[in-house]
């Protein structure tokens, strides 16, 4: 965002040929918006443990994938980058599982299994009634 041009991360327009966007600026503001304060909610929301925050990390994870797979299919190309971040989003699904499973385990109610007894009781109620 810096330089729209791309020349200080050594890229140049080659990249943007055939795309929307004459320069890096929109990409580079849709990345920084979605990608970097995305990532920041998601991690503040997790720290104040809001309310299924595990399902934020989960669609974090979703999305970044969703994001790579059409950049990678938009420029018929891919990077070792890509797979590192397509990794990172696969463990961000796991563990948001992984976290929704233990607080659905900590949230539920306990089960107990009903105790069986060998004292056989009446049918009825044990209340003796008075004879006349």
């Amino acid at each position: 965002m810096a330089e729209p041009g791309g020349s200080l991360m050594g890229i140049g327009y080659a990249y943007l040929e055939g795309s929307p966007f004459n320069t890096y600026l929109l990409p580079g503001l849709i990345l920084f918006v979605f990608i970097g304060l995305g990532s920041l909610l998601v991690a503040f929301l997790t720290y104040k443990k809001f309310k299924n925050y595990a399902y934020y990390i989960i669609s974090f994870g979703v999305l970044l994938i969703l994001f790579i797979v059409v950049l990678m299919m938009y420029f018929e190309a891919y990077s070792f980058v890509d797979v590192i971040y397509i990794l990172l989003a696969v463990l961000l699904i796991v563990l948001g599982n992984f976290i929704r499973n233990q607080l659905r385990m900590i949230h539920s109610p306990v089960h107990k299994p009903p105790v069986h007894s060998t004292v056989k009781r009446p049918p009825h109620s044990t209340h003796r009634h008075r004879r006349k």
